[in-house]
């Protein structure tokens, strides 16, 4: 097989942009940012409903370590005994009826945005308007994934035979599609080509309910997180990185003007 030969383009830089949002047309309150991935849960993990899949038991120097050990391993959360900092990675996602009081010194931390589950595409990107992080050389495919999963990163290209890789920056074209062999392998995550188109008309005054804020977030990410949700839908502030997923159905025939509102995008 021919592999053509394509250096992605440096990234000089990535500005988040954080103005302050629309009046009235965040769906709750956005809060200040909290840093990390990974937020303490509040609750436990045995008991009824809570069937958990555990990677094996790690030793870490301490909290922030563990989280670095979540990001390069792609998982749900984890669970760490904050007195030994043993601790285990959660490698499915974590059962919505598990609900269990907390059970010191062992502390629950689930991810608070979408997981990546990075799959090879049967299209390539030449032509298409993506970023790319830095060239990564001799690299392989598993630490291209362990690349991405710690940029938070929805995609990556990657060729063998070379050894080189780049990281996506920010969201995927959906629409564009080239020939595979006009450039290297892509991988994206699971479900990033699932359609929620956006839609004409906002939600303002509807009776809609919505999943936790996401923050520091782009447009296939949020396809992504709307997927692994079995969602409807979301609604997505691009200027802010900021989105919601929705939680059960739009309410059928409800619209409002579009600028009262941030963007809503529904499944197709």
């Amino acid at each position: 097989m021919t592999f053509h030969t394509f250096i992605p383009p440096a990234l000089s830089a990535v500005l988040l942009a954080l103005g302050a949002a629309l009046a009235g047309g965040a769906p709750g309150p956005v809060q200040a940012q909290q840093s990390g991935a990974f937020q303490q849960a509040g609750f436990g993990y045995t008991g009824p409903g809570c069937s958990v899949s555990f990677g094996p038991e790690l030793v870490v120097a301490d909290l922030a370590a563990m989280e670095q050990e979540a990001l390069r391993g792609g998982a749900y959360g984890f669970v760490i005994d904050v007195q030994t900092n043993i601790g285990k990675l959660i490698t499915a996602p974590f059962p919505a009826a598990c609900r269990p009081p907390a059970d010191p010194p062992n502390e629950l931390f689930l991810a608070t945005g979408p997981v990546f589950d990075y799959v090879a595409m049967d299209f390539g990107f030449n032509g298409c308007p993506v970023q790319w992080g830095p060239l990564l050389t001799d690299t392989d495919l598993d630490a291209m994934e362990e690349a991405a999963h710690l940029a938070g990163a929805v995609g990556f290209a990657y060729n063998p035979s070379l050894g080189y890789g780049s990281v996506l920056v920010g969201a995927y074209p959906q629409h564009c599609q080239s020939d595979p062999s006009l450039s290297w392998p892509l991988y994206l995550a699971r479900g990033a080509m699932a359609q929620y188109p956006e839609q004409s008309f906002g939600y303002s005054g509807c009776d809609v309910n919505w999943g936790p804020l996401i923050r520091n977030t782009n447009l296939t990410a949020m396809i992504v997180a709307a997927e692994q949700a079995g969602a409807s839908g979301f609604t997505f502030q691009d200027s802010l990185g900021f989105g919601y997923v929705m939680v059960g159905s739009y309410p059928s025939g409800c619209r409002s003007s579009p600028t009262l509102s941030w963007p809503l995008f529904l499944k197709q």
